[in-house]
């Protein structure tokens, strides 16, 4: 009797086992060995009137340049250092007013405490980009109050910008600082096609490069529909009652407001060397 209950006792310990692992054990079990992702942005693939790729990435300063490299994607001992400006003087004249009340200051510090405090990604806030240079060698400066939300894809290895908008949205300023992190878009993975279906035919002609896939773009672990870097099904059409894309039953989706835990899982596997750096 006890040889036959043997092999049942066995598969109902490993199921207890299984059951009682949580689930961002699981989850970061299967986005283990994440590596930084090279991807080729094309200068000409930014859209004539916004000047931007995909709807919020700023093009490389090159056509065919490499955004991002093994080398230079990942930000040092995972510490992103930022400054807030506001008042813009461009060269030639002209400025660009941006938000500089404390209280808008504080939606961006709230949304980049959580960031970090989910990942454990540091973001040092310095009062000027003299401040930040004393001490570190590349950093973001945030521009709040611009038209767009926009942001380089991986670090660049100097002070590069985030712009964002007027109502400092936490998922926005979390979508950006992804960017900035190293991650692209979900739906223009080299998968996306076997998890959501896109209607060619209600996306306007000149937008349909801002879809292609871009090769070796899986980033890590599988397509997450719940990411914060996944547009929804209405989100980019000017013509809010077309569906541009919905998952493969048919269903719409609408952009997610938080990190899922795959973001999560992604950037603290990703970043694990960078951890140890400090």
């Amino acid at each position: 009797m006890k040889n036959k209950l043997k092999p049942f006792l066995t598969l109902l310990f490993m199921y207890i086992l299984f059951i009682g692992c949580s689930k961002e054990e699981v989850i970061i079990d299967e986005f283990a060995n994440c590596k930084p992702v090279v991807i080729e942005l094309e200068a000409s693939l930014a859209d004539a009137e916004t000047g931007l790729i995909e709807f919020d990435i700023i093009p490389p300063k090159s056509d065919k340049a490499s955004v991002t490299s093994e080398a230079d994607l990942l930000w040092d001992k995972a510490i992103v250092p930022y400054v807030i400006k506001g008042t813009i003087y461009l060269e030639g004249g002209g400025q660009i007013v941006g938000i500089n009340r404390e209280e808008d200051k504080e939606k961006i510090r709230a949304a980049l405490s959580e960031l970090s405090k989910e990942t454990g990604i540091l973001f040092p806030e310095y009062a000027t980009d003299l401040d930040l240079y004393a001490e570190h060698k590349d950093g973001v400066r945030i521009i709040a109050g611009w038209k767009y939300s926009t942001s380089f894809l991986g670090r660049q290895g100097r002070i590069q910008t985030i712009t964002l908008g007027l109502t400092l949205e936490k998922s926005v300023i979390q979508h950006e600082f992804m960017h900035a992190l190293g991650f692209n878009h979900e739906f223009t993975r080299e998968d996306r096609d076997e998890y959501v279906n896109i209607y060619w035919e209600n996306i306007p002609e000149d937008m349909h490069r801002q879809f292609e896939m871009k090769e070796n773009s899986k980033d890590c672990g599988g397509f997450d529909i719940n990411s914060i870097m996944m547009y929804g099904s209405f989100n980019v059409q000017k013509d809010s009652t077309k569906i541009e894309m919905t998952l493969k039953d048919g269903s719409t989706f609408e952009r997610k407001t938080t990190l899922s835990e795959g973001d999560i899982s992604s950037v603290k596997s990703l970043y694990e060397d960078k951890f140890k750096e400090r």
